[in-house]
């Protein structure tokens, strides 16, 4: 007889940890809906179902959200992609990810200036999906080699909609709505083929075919 959903969800989990506690990392399952990468902070531009923050060895996951294995096996990709690259690699990404972050906070609280342009914040929201799109790959590699219990097709939808969703950041000048992410007639308007890579190398043109997605979520539920 098969593993059922829940013994190979609890042995994914108890991979993870241990994976993690190997190379001196710390996970924190936490029981809420939503977690918050500003720890004083419980907006909506920092809340979110997990992060990874490298410089303190931690992946952090809200385990009341609906798509919290989904989260999980996204955290971890970053964890084993972190693991997987060189020092050399690592750093760089690093960089190119703060930079990015930096020109992309800058561009949704002023928008454009002297100092930054448009073409400077489409420059940084294709730097931050190409680093998210290959977690995303990772993930769904994971996925597939532990025959994990989710529903592929959404979880490919989500990914694309996640990675495409960096262009409305310049669009919009807003950060992604987390809750955008929980609503599955959203998610269910893009495609269910992995296109992670291909839509953050062409950010900008990709994401205007999906803009109107963006623009009537946001107006139906008001934001």
């Amino acid at each position: 007889m098969g593993a059922t959903r829940q013994s190979k969800i609890a042995r994914f989990i108890g991979d993870v940890a241990l994976d993690m506690a190997d190379k001196g990392w710390k996970l924190h399952l936490v029981g809420d809906e939503n977690v918050y990468t500003e720890t004083d902070s419980t907006g909506d531009e920092s809340k979110c179902i997990g992060y990874t923050l490298e410089d303190d060895s931690l992946v952090v996951v809200a385990m009341n959200s609906e798509r919290w294995l989904y989260a999980l096996i996204h955290e971890y990709a970053h964890f084993r992609l972190y693991h997987e690259r060189t020092t050399r690699q690592v750093a760089k990404a690093a960089e190119q990810f703060d930079s990015a972050m930096d020109t992309l906070t800058r561009w949704v609280e002023s928008g454009q200036t002297r100092m930054i342009t448009e073409a400077d914040a489409w420059a940084a929201a294709k730097a931050m999906a190409k680093e998210e799109a290959a977690a995303e790959a990772r993930a769904l590699k994971l996925v597939d080699e532990r025959k994990l219990p989710v529903d592929r097709s959404m979880h490919i939808r989500t990914a694309n909609a996640y990675v495409l969703s960096h262009g409305s950041v310049v669009t919009m000048r807003r950060w992604q709505d987390r809750d955008a992410f929980d609503d599955e007639e959203f998610r269910k308007r893009f495609s269910s083929i992995p296109r992670f890579a291909a839509y953050a190398r062409t950010l900008k043109t990709s994401h205007k075919k999906f803009a109107s997605v963006f623009t009537e979520f946001y107006k139906e539920v008001g934001r």
